[in-house]
């Protein structure tokens, strides 16, 4: 009896321990975001993730393995279905040699957590300018509230000529999709002027505006 009771106390130890393990995150992932600006991933930050989701060590990610990276790092991509599709692209822009895989060397998963970061940060902008919560923002909400698109310092009339540039429907609103378009450009040519991993903060800046 006393010999199944030490079992029993040692097969739950086990048990609560790998519990522990699972709800206790890495630092680089316990870390809070400001919403001010999108978040700027450090190497050794990339490292440690890098580490963590290519279980099988194969030097390489493919998209099931970024999604499992997104649940932890970005969950607003898997609890918001318009933010899904998204998710796909920034796999697909990080990709520059269109593989279908992402590598850590040459700067591929730099960029893909560039994208992440901006795409997410776009969304949780997007949600403060729609006042009236349809999804999305007409001429006045946009000129209302361009400062949180980093657009403050535009003029009235400058801000409304990027607004039907960016509106490529010509509804006379926007939607996300065609925000995150336009971003998902400037992102791209952005990428040429970055050395070695684009999104990581270096000592003498970061990563660009989303909007200029």
């Amino acid at each position: 009896r006393g010999t199944r009771r030490a079992c029993t106390t040692a097969v739950h130890a086990a048990l609560e321990e790998k519990k522990r393990k699972k709800r206790k995150k890495p630092a680089v992932l316990r870390r809070r975001r400001s919403s001010a600006a999108p978040k700027r991933w450090r190497h050794h930050e990339l490292d440690a993730l890098w580490q963590r989701y290519d279980a099988n060590g194969n030097g390489v990610l493919t998209l099931n393995e970024v999604d499992d990276l997104v649940a932890e790092v970005y969950p607003e991509f898997r609890k918001t279905e318009r933010l899904s599709p998204f998710l796909t692209l920034a796999y697909k822009l990080a990709d520059s040699d269109r593989s279908g895989l992402l590598t850590r060397a040459g700067g591929e998963f730099g960029s893909l957590m560039k994208c992440l970061g901006h795409f997410e940060h776009l969304w949780r902008q997007w949600r403060s300018m729609d006042d009236n919560k349809d999804h999305l923002l007409s001429l006045s909400e946009f000129l209302a509230k361009r400062a949180l698109l980093n657009l403050g310092h535009l003029e009235e009339h400058q801000a409304a000529s990027l607004f039907q540039r960016i509106d490529v429907n010509g509804d006379g609103s926007l939607s996300f999709f065609e925000a995150a378009s336009y971003l998902a450009r400037h992102l791209d040519e952005d990428s040429d002027d970055d050395d070695g991993d684009s999104g990581v903060e270096q000592e003498t800046g970061g990563v660009k505006a989303p909007f200029k």
